[in-house]
Parts: C-alpha cells; sequence; structure tokens
C-alpha cells in the first residue's frame, strides 16, 4: 500500500526512474493513492510490473500519472484515475484489461501491446487513442466516460462493446468499416466521424452522434424508453422508418445541429414523439 496524503497544493513526486522497476503485488484494490488534497504526481520511466490477480486502481484523483517507461499487465486488471502523459508503451498479457477511470490521457496505438483477450476499457474521463495508417480497432468496452478513437487512414472497428458512455469513431475523409451494416446499440453514445452506409439502425436507450454522414438504406427503429440523434453529421433514411418506444412518451431527441434528410417513410407510433431542442437537427423529406 502505498499513499500520499498532505495540505493543499502540490504532492511531492514519486519517479519509477529509468533502469528501476516497480512490482505492484498487492491484493489492495487501491493500491497507490494520493490524496486529492494536492496534486499528485506519479511518474514510470522504468519498468512497473502488475502481477497481483484482480483489481487494482492507481487513485490519484486530480493528478498526474505519466508513462515512458513500460507497463506490463500481467494478471487482473490495472485501473488508472489520473491524467498523463504516455509515450512508453503498455504491455498487456492475455486476457487482462487497462482500465481507464478518470483523467484525460492519449495512447499513441504503438503503445498498447495486447495478448489474446486482453481489453483496453474507459469508464471515466476523457480519452483519445491515436492510431496511426490503415489501422484495426483493439478490442475495447467504453462503460462510461469518453473514448476518442482517431486514425491517420481507414479504420477498421469490430472489436468495440458500448454499455455507457460515449464512444467516437474514425475521422474526417477517412474510411471506416464497423463489420456490420446492421447497427444495433443498446447503451450510450456512438459518434461516427466518417461517412458511413448502413441497412439498417436501431436506436435502444442509445445516441447516434458524430460528425460524418450516415446512410440508413433500409430500417431505422427506436426502442426502449428513449433514443438520439446528436453531433454536427447528417442522417439519411431511405427506407421505412419507426419511431416507436416500450414506456409511455418516450422520446427520439434531437440534439446538437444534425441534419435528418428523409426519402423514405416515417411513422411514429402510440405516444412516441420526436422532440427537437434548440441548435437541433432538421428534418426534411425529399
Amino acid at each position: 500500500y502505498f499513499t500520499h496524503t498532505g495540505p493543499t497544493g502540490r504532492a511531492p513526486p514519486f519517479v519509477n526512474e529509468a533502469g528501476g522497476v516497480f512490482n505492484l503485488d498487492s491484493s489492495a484494490a487501491t493500491p497507490v493513492v494520493m490524496d486529492s488534497g494536492v496534486l499528485p504526481v506519479f511518474g514510470n520511466a522504468g519498468t512497473f510490473n502488475k502481477t497481483a490477480p484482480g483489481l487494482q486502481t492507481l487513485n490519484l484523483f486530480s493528478g498526474n500519472f505519466s508513462n515512458t517507461g513500460t507497463i506490463n499487465v500481467n494478471a487482473g486488471t490495472l485501473s488508472i484515475n489520473a491524467s498523463g502523459a504516455n509515450t512508453g508503451s503498455y504491455q498487456l498479457a492475455p486476457g487482462t484489461v487497462l482500465a481507464l477511470a478518470g483523467g484525460t490521457r492519449t495512447l499513441p496505438g504503438s503503445a498498447l501491446v495486447m495478448g489474446s483477450g486482453a481489453r483496453l476499457s474507459v469508464s471515466g474521463g476523457q480519452a483519445t487513442l491515436a492510431l496511426s495508417g490503415a489501422a484495426t480497432l483493439p478490442p475495447v468496452t467504453v462503460s462510461g466516460g469518453v473514448l476518442d478513437v482517431t486514425t491517420t487512414g481507414s479504420l477498421t472497428a469490430t472489436g468495440y462493446e458500448l454499455t455507457g458512455g460515449t464512444l467516437n469513431l474514425g475521422s474526417p475523409g477517412r474510411p471506416l468499416s464497423l463489420g456490420t451494416s446492421d447497427l444495433a446499440l443498446t447503451a450510450g453514445t456512438l459518434g461516427l466521424n466518417s461517412d458511413v452506409t448502413l441497412s439498417s439502425l436501431r436506436l435502444q436507450n442509445a445516441t447516434l452522434a458524430g460528425s460524418g454522414v450516415v446512410t440508413v438504406t433500409g430500417g431505422f427503429t427506436t426502442g426502449g424508453n428513449s433514443a438520439g440523434l446528436a453531433g454536427t453529421g447528417v442522417l439519411r433514411t431511405q427506407g421505412a422508418t419507426t419511431v416507436g418506444f416500450t414506456a409511455g412518451g418516450g422520446r427520439l431527441r434531437l440534439d446538437g445541429g444534425r441534419s435528418w434528410l428523409n426519402s423514405g417513410t416515417i411513422t411514429i407510433t402510440v405516444s412516441s414523439s420526436i422532440f427537437a431542442t434548440r441548435g437541433s437537427p432538421r428534418e426534411a423529406s425529399r
């Protein structure tokens, strides 16, 4: 158990220097804790080994955790609750998880070396995964916070799990493949920043966002208690759209300036509705 508390202000930094080895073999849930009353700094320039099973969190609250060396997640889940810079690598053994729980952090795609069944998880904060060239999204789970996935080339995104929070995929003018033409979302917000054509789209307690043009050639349906359209892109619906919810008074909420261009048929069922907020998208039949 490694902890620091102190008066309000910046805490003395702890640095595992180049050549140093930090072995995390503690069963404590938070083996590294730095009080929120200070601005803690934890730097790894050497080798950081997590060998304990289960979930362990580096809890630096509003502080900084930087990695310019190598972090080896050899067992369980390593959770980081802190902002920080990353020019080093994260080596994830098969079946392990690197979890980003808070703060602001950018990971170059080259920083992640993942064994079979390993995953990147985002549950809070603002994270960016910056991929280069023609890239394939590694297995990721987003349950909270925001994960932006950018690339300088095409992106194939088939290994994601979205249960909450926001996952933004693609970059303007760059090809994006979702691995399916039938997109069904049941939670969270999926932002598509590249142009995509779908055979069908279903939003059930979920939101479609982003700056890209999403064309749905077949059915667009809603479900659950509510759904949303957001972002600054365009939704083109060319088939049959049915706006309906299991809960009475359910709404398809339109936010953020997205244009909705419909050349098909829209049906609003029972007591459901489409609710547009100020600055929200326009719906037009063409």
